[in-house]
């Protein structure tokens, strides 16, 4: 069976790529969310394996979405990896956010941080 991952990303090439990479793969099969509120209506009704997160979205950041299914005794188990240009932020550092993937990001690497999860 493949492991569903969701990536939440509100920049369409970005989301594309890597939704391509990961289905490119026999294990994994991607589905995408463009901004927080279309990701909690997917996680609603399949709960993914892993969650590809980025930070800076419209309405609700990616951390604000992370914090909302933290906080659901049936979602706060969904691994996350933040995939992102702020990958220094304070906040990581401060939470001890070590799942981190910093735009651009490599290939290789993002594969090797995908089937660590």
């Amino acid at each position: 069976m493949k492991k569903a991952i969701l990536i939440v990303e509100d920049d369409r090439t970005v989301a594309g790529l890597m939704a391509s990479i990961l289905n490119e793969e026999p294990g994994y099969s991607a589905l995408v969310a463009y901004d927080c509120l279309e990701a909690l209506q997917t996680i609603d009704s399949l709960v993914p394996d892993l969650l590809l997160l980025d930070v800076m979205l419209p309405g609700m950041s990616g951390i604000q979405l992370y914090d909302l299914l933290s906080e659901n005794p049936q979602t706060r188990s969904i691994p996350t990896i933040f995939v992102t240009a702020g990958a220094n932020l304070p906040e990581f550092k401060a939470r001890n956010f070590t799942n981190v993937i910093p735009k651009p990001f490599n290939v290789d690497q993002f594969l090797a941080r995908v089937s660590e999860a």
